[in-house]
């Protein structure tokens, strides 16, 4: 009977920091000064190439240009 109860109480423990996790990981829990960090790298986007630009060559026409 001991562990029936045990037991549930592990899974309504681990349900509960899942919860948590998954509230803390989306911001839910901001209002209380908890959540993860924002993770934004704008300056990446300015150092990005334009795929416009970008010209690809296959091996044939760079062994006839040697």
């Amino acid at each position: 009977m001991k562990s029936k109860l045990t037991w549930r109480k592990t899974a309504l423990i681990l349900l509960g920091l899942n919860i948590f996790l998954l509230l803390w990981m989306h911001g839910g829990l901001r209002f209380m000064g908890l959540g993860a960090k924002d993770v934004s790298e704008p300056e990446r986007l300015d150092m990005q190439v334009i795929p416009q630009a970008m010209m690809l060559n296959d091996a044939a026409s760079q062994a006839k240009s040697h």
